[in-house]
């Protein structure tokens, strides 16, 4: 799977953690396992060049002082709308209906900081429990909108313009949109979890590694996250991959909680930002350069 794309396509039967997503034997890394696993992951598909969203050069932006923010699930607030029509209850196109977006008005909010809306995979030990990851803190796609959300589930394209149509709609009533990003880990895990797209690329690469793999001991990865495994981002290549979603989404940051945040009107340009090393001012807007990827990928 290609890091950087904008529509994965998930298995006609839905995703299952399996052994044959490995790439190594169950019971040791340092044995390869030959079977192939293309029938039950996720691939990436090309997607046509993303126009800007509409009224993204007049999106609002308000001074730290005057901002009310709500962080907001948008599964969980349009679920519980009785205003929202049922059909759209659960969705982005839900998260934009007059009644949500009067709601939020009323309370005088000015800036929704919307919990992770890029595509992600439930952990391997909630799949015999039949639970999801609700949250979405476990990114497989940091630039392809979450499907869950959609209206067309199974579409990725009608799921990133149904996104992009709640940004335009939230921003043309005044409000601001913040995403929360989660790049810290992915969803592949330790050096014994699974090869979905990072660590078929480039293992030494895109992660940080507490050891290094000799004849007699495999690899451990730095988990300094908890979910098994840590973005390697002093690698200029894992940086510049982290930094690319600041840039097509309209970099902001919130001082108030010294943490990165993004200002959506796009959910999946390609872009270049330059590395911080630490919270940009608010006033600060991310120059960008449209980039390409890797011709290797």
């Amino acid at each position: 799977m290609d890091p950087w794309g904008r529509e994965i396509i998930a298995p006609a039967e839905g995703f299952a953690w399996r052994e044959e997503h490995l790439g190594h034997a169950a019971h040791s890394t340092q044995q390869r396992d030959e079977r192939d696993n293309a029938a039950w992951a996720h691939k990436s598909r090309v997607a046509a060049p993303a126009a800007d969203a509409p009224g993204h050069l007049n999106r609002p932006h308000r001074a730290p002082h005057q901002r009310v923010l709500a962080e907001v699930h948008v599964k969980g607030f349009t679920a519980q709308h009785p205003d929202i029509p049922p059909a759209l209850r659960g969705t982005y196109a839900g998260m934009a209906h007059p009644a949500a977006i009067a709601h939020w008005q009323r309370l005088g909010v000015t800036t929704l900081s919307l919990l992770p809306v890029q595509q992600c995979l439930s952990e391997p030990h909630l799949q015999p429990l039949g639970l999801p990851n609700y949250w979405g803190y476990n990114t497989l796609g940091f630039f392809s909108a979450d499907p869950r959300w959609s209206t067309t589930p199974q579409d990725p394209r009608a799921a990133a313009s149904e996104f992009r149509a709640m940004v335009a709609s939230l921003h043309a009533a005044g409000l601001e949109v913040v995403l929360d990003v989660v790049y810290n880990h992915t969803p592949e895990g330790s050096e014994q979890g699974a090869t979905l797209c990072w660590r078929g690329l480039d293992h030494r690469q895109w992660y940080a590694h507490e050891t290094t793999a000799t004849a007699h001991e495999p690899v451990r990865l730095r988990n300094l996250t908890g979910c098994g495994n840590a973005l390697n981002v002093a690698h200029p290549m894992v940086s510049r991959f982290v930094h690319a979603t600041p840039c097509a989404a309209g970099g902001s940051t919130l001082p108030s909680t010294g943490a990165r945040w993004l200002n959506a009107f796009a959910p999946a340009a390609r872009c270049l930002g330059p590395a911080s090393a630490g919270p940009l001012p608010a006033s600060t807007s991310l120059p960008c350069t449209t980039v390409s990827p890797p011709t290797t990928w």
